[in-house]
């Protein structure tokens, strides 16, 4: 289960983090283009190992990101079929998300 960098910047991650304790590195949790940034680039790989990986998996932390993947993968290639899920932890929810190429 990927679980993705969250902030496209530290000024992203100082401000969203503002109220919540950080768990995390900062080279842990930023990355370009953020969590649907990463995970985009993330399904365009999968589709060179699409013939060695059954499922491809990831844990998301923002539900517009995980409503914009969704969309991604539907629209992206005709042969890729997903799944997906929620999880909640006391007051957090997280979108999970996994999807696989078919023949």
């Amino acid at each position: 289960m990927c679980n993705p960098p969250f902030f496209s910047s530290l000024v992203e991650r100082t401000e969203r983090r503002s109220v919540k304790s950080v768990h995390s590195r900062k080279d842990e949790d930023v990355t370009e283009g953020g969590e649907i940034g990463f995970l985009c680039r993330m399904v365009k790989e999968s589709v060179a190992f699409k013939h060695k990986i059954k499922w491809f998996t990831a844990f998301i932390g923002r539900k517009i990101d995980f409503v914009f993947l969704c969309k991604y993968l539907e629209c992206m290639l005709d042969d890729i079929v997903y799944t997906s899920g929620t999880i909640e932890m006391g007051h957090t929810k997280r979108w999970l998300i996994a999807w696989k190429f078919v023949q």
